[in-house]
């Protein structure tokens, strides 16, 4: 009988430990949250935006709200994911920085964001703009460029292709700009083929700058596309043609414009490297924090240490990890962060180790270094985080051994073998009642686990084939989604430009049982090859995620597709690309 209120007992245990689980889940934080890094500034300054997602499942991109007053000169995405306890968490943030136009009150309205299927609305934001020293500078400003192309002359399309360091070191930041220049209007998207960049690690920078400028007697707009580089090959390099392709129309024909090809020298790194570098380039820093500075035998701490800087952030060689007497170590995986500031890709990396103390007395965690070459200085550098001492008090074993007077550890351990338990065994041995398996409750307890594992098997099978947000239905019901999201924006008065991006990222991930959330465009175009879509639809559904970055971010170009014309594309290629789901079902 015993036996069995054991069972039970477990059983309840279980079911508390997950309710209780379930119950921690609700009381976090909202998976959608929105900050500023100031609450006051002046129309000279850059106010930055920061919306911050987490969950699981399909992730919509956020929809902004219509901002009035404020321009947005930049954004950037980092996105990350955490296990915790075997449960992975997805995390996303993206930030905009946006430049206030007027003085006043400034108010960011409601941030949406749908996580499988549900949408989140953020609270608004209100913040106060002073009037600035200078004339307040617009997404579009009248600006030269860095350096003016030296063969334009005055005709209608130009573009050119720069670095800004013909001889970096290796693994040293290089940034590859592409310019448009446009003096004409023109009609519909243009099609930007960047170079092959075989040799190099690469990151495209996702702010692209446009101005204005006069050159040879005639005002050009200039668009900018920067590529972050880091060189991986010691030796000249030739960094290919970048074509752009400018649509043709009823009075013009499709023009095709090449840049010339850029050749660098990749130098090597200098000698005289110190013995622990082992091939981090760029400029960083070390920080090491402990979770208490106190401890207990055989209880785990918690050790965090962050690198701090600009380069390669993506792929830094490993911490070295001293050597660490007195402890236990487990290590986790690191976490990187990595974005483009200022034309530089910066970033930290988070290193975890988990310590668990052997013995008491005060513990030493060493200094741990990170040695790179500094390209600045050319220079090879070592930064240290300082010792940390813990004091550790002795764990229950350890109180039990002090508790016995002129006894050391070793003699407690040998009389511990020794110990017997003596019981006096009874005369006659008998069984009191039935046995444990001739009871019913025995073999319903027995029963029990497996009566919830059927069940709850049952119930995700079925939530897996009729839930809404995966499987089958997932893929069915994705059409008439994106009908009503574009329905939805258009009744309600919402960012087209946005709108018509979310809907078609959201549209592919659904039909291909996919994430929508981290997914850039040329992943998505790659998926839709994989399904045998028609390379003509592809394109149209690529211009159009292009007409929406565009329009998003720089609502004021010439040539641009109005909001209502990019929603009317998005719905025909939309009912094509379900047309050919279909067929290939």
């Amino acid at each position: 009988m015993r036996t069995a209120f054991s069972i039970v007992a477990v059983l309840s245990a279980v079911l508390a430990a997950v309710a209780a689980d379930t119950a921690s889940i609700y009381a976090q934080s909202p998976p959608v949250q929105t900050e500023v890094d100031r609450t006051e500034l002046t129309t000279d300054e850059v106010l930055t935006l920061t919306v911050t997602i987490r969950g699981n499942g399909s992730i919509s991109a956020p929809l902004l709200p219509a901002l009035e007053g404020v321009n947005i000169v930049g954004r950037s995405t980092v996105s990350q994911t955490t296990v915790t306890n075997s449960r992975s968490t997805s995390e996303l943030v993206h930030e905009y920085r946006l430049r206030p136009t007027v003085d006043g009150p400034l108010t960011i309205g409601a941030v949406r964001v749908t996580i499988d299927g549900q949408t989140h609305t953020t609270d608004p934001i209100t913040v106060e703009v002073h009037p600035g020293v200078s004339r307040p500078r617009t997404a579009q400003s009248t600006a030269p460029p860095a350096t003016l192309a030296t063969e334009l002359t005055g005709q209608d399309y130009f573009v050119e292709a720069e670095i800004d360091n013909p001889s970096p070191r290796l693994g040293e930041q290089v940034i590859y700009t592409f310019r448009f220049y446009s003096a004409v209007s023109f009609f519909g998207r243009t099609d930007y083929d960047g170079p092959e960049l075989t040799g190099f690690w690469s990151r495209d920078d996702p702010d692209q700058r446009r101005y204005r400028t006069v050159a040879a007697g005639r005002s050009y707009t200039v668009a900018e596309i920067r590529t972050v580089l880091f060189p991986t090959i010691v030796g000249p390099r030739t960094i290919e043609s970048a074509e752009l392709i400018i649509p043709g129309g009823f009075f013009q024909q499709t023009t095709r414009l090449k840049t010339p090809p850029v050749e660098l020298e990749v130098q090597p790194l200098p000698p005289g490297a110190l013995s622990d570098f082992s091939g981090a380039v760029g400029r960083f820093s070390i920080t090491a924090g402990i979770d208490g500075t106190t401890g207990v035998v055989n209880e785990p701490l918690l050790l965090t240490v962050t690198l701090n800087g600009e380069g390669n952030i993506d792929v830094l060689p490993d911490l070295p990890w001293p050597d660490m007497p007195g402890w236990r170590t487990v290590d986790a995986p690191a976490t990187t962060n990595s974005r483009i500031v200022d034309d530089k890709l910066v970033g930290t990396r988070v290193y975890e180790r988990t310590l668990v103390p052997r013995e008491s007395g005060t513990l030493s965690i060493p200094a741990i270094s990170y040695t790179y070459f500094n390209p600045a200085v050319d220079r090879y550098l070592r930064v240290s985080t300082e010792p940390i001492a813990v004091t550790v008090f002795p764990g229950a074993a350890q109180d039990a051994v002090q508790a016995l007077p002129g006894a050391d550890r070793d003699e407690v351990e040998r009389l511990a073998t020794d110990i017997r338990h003596i019981k006096p065994a009874p005369d006659k041995l008998r069984t009191v009642g039935r046995s444990l398996p001739d009871r019913g409750t025995f073999w319903t307890a027995m029963g029990f686990p497996a009566v919830l594992l059927a069940g709850a098997t049952l119930w995700r099978g079925r939530r897996r084939i009729f839930g809404g947000g995966t499987g089958l239905t997932r893929s069915a019901r994705a059409h008439g989604n994106a009908r009503k999201a574009l329905e939805s924006a258009r009744d309600t008065g919402a960012d087209s430009y946005a709108a018509v991006g979310i809907t078609l990222t959201q549209y592919i991930g659904d039909k291909l049982d996919q994430p929508a959330s981290g997914k850039t465009h040329e992943t998505l175009i790659r998926l839709l090859r994989s399904r045998g879509i028609e390379p003509r639809l592809i394109e149209r559904v690529e211009a159009c995620l292009i007409a929406s970055e565009d329009g998003r971010f720089a609502p004021s170009v010439n040539g641009m597709t109005s909001g209502d014309e990019l929603m009317a594309e998005a719905a025909s290629v939309l009912s094509e690309l379900e047309r050919q789901f279909d067929s290939s079902a």
